[in-house]
């Protein structure tokens, strides 16, 4: 059972009852599972995590399953794309990349009123917050340079082999990227912030010499992967639904946000005190060039990734993203 990792801690509860908003009717459901897979449903409860997409534990007399389904309501097209989660699922599913197993995919409405996937529920560990409260240091740093292993074996699955060519553009994405939430912060502000406009000139000024292309997974972070129970090792990484082509450095540069923000900034369910800072900046230093060793990254063109990870995730927080104009003096510090 997936546990929330830590020690000395009170463990969250790793599912909860389903929330009225997510209600469905599982009648058809059960049909399925009978038709698909010979099962019989009984029970359903949701998963604690899956904020984009809700996610559910499904026990049946067989096995368990975690059901993730797009939201109810209405959507932008290219929005909660499940589809494209399975398909990358089922990709790297063959490769030495630790996922859950997918089990099938269900486009037809009919059934629980979006479309859905199973996959195989993995039992492990979740670590919630980065700084790994209730650990010793020695503990601590197999957990972080697991997260790196798995991540560098992301970077190196050649996507075309694997039948991801037409997953996403290959190429340019980091002027793509800034274009896009340039344009975003444009179409959304709510008054004018010279700040703001300076951060984004800045990164497209800064943009490193060459580039290249991997399946990226858009949101790479401690509390998006299962470790093995009893070793620092990621037995799965989940939460595909930002997954794309892209630059390798940009989940790395995402995954180094809470080394470079004030903890104020954090998430609510992560680390936020002052003690975060004393728990992980030492393990930032080791924890980029292991990600980057297969690779022969040069840390010095992490300094766009890291700022642009930064401008992606807090955009929409002002006060956070004024932070961000000094990020070129604070990375030359790396």
């Amino acid at each position: 059972m997936a546990s929330d990792g830590s020690q000395g801690e009170e463990a969250l509860p790793e599912t909860i009852p389903v929330r009225e908003a997510h209600r469905f009717d599982t009648a058809r459901l059960q049909g399925l599972l009978a038709q698909r897979l010979g099962a019989r449903l009984a029970e359903i409860r949701q998963m604690r995590g899956g904020q984009s997409n809700p996610t559910f534990l499904v026990v049946t007399d067989q096995a368990e399953y975690v059901l993730r389904k797009q939201p109810p309501g209405k959507l932008l097209p290219s929005a909660h794309a499940v589809d494209r989660e399975f398909r990358v699922l089922s990709a790297l599913a063959k490769t030495d990349v630790p996922v859950p197993r997918p089990v099938l995919f269900c486009d037809d409405r009919e059934v629980i009123g979006t479309p859905f996937y199973l996959m195989e529920r993995l039992k492990g560990r979740i670590f919630w917050s980065p700084a790994l409260p209730g650990l010793a240091r020695e503990v601590r740093r197999p957990i972080y340079l697991g997260m790196n292993d798995a991540l560098a074996r992301l970077h190196l699955v050649d996507w075309r082999v694997v039948g991801l060519a037409e997953f996403g553009r290959s190429g340019n994405y980091y002027m793509r990227q800034i274009n896009r939430w340039t344009q975003q912060w444009q179409n959304s502000k709510t008054r004018e912030n010279p700040s703001i406009d300076r951060l984004s000139e800045w990164l497209l000024q800064h943009i490193p010499p060459g580039d290249e292309t991997t399946i990226c997974h858009g949101d790479f972070r401690l509390d998006n992967m299962i470790f093995h129970p009893n070793e620092p090792r990621v037995i799965g990484i989940l939460d595909w639904e930002l997954s794309t082509l892209g630059h390798p450095l940009a989940d790395l540069a995402y995954n180094c946000i809470c080394y470079n923000i004030s903890p104020d900034h954090l998430p609510s369910r992560s680390s936020a005190s002052p003690s975060f800072w004393k728990v992980s900046w030492r393990g930032r230093r080791p924890a980029m060039p292991r990600a980057a060793r297969p690779s022969r990254r040069d840390r010095a063109a992490a300094r766009l990734p890291t700022a642009a990870g930064n401008w992606r995730a807090r955009r929409h927080d002002e006060a956070a993203v004024i932070s961000l104009v000094g990020m070129d003096r604070r990375m030359d510090r790396i």
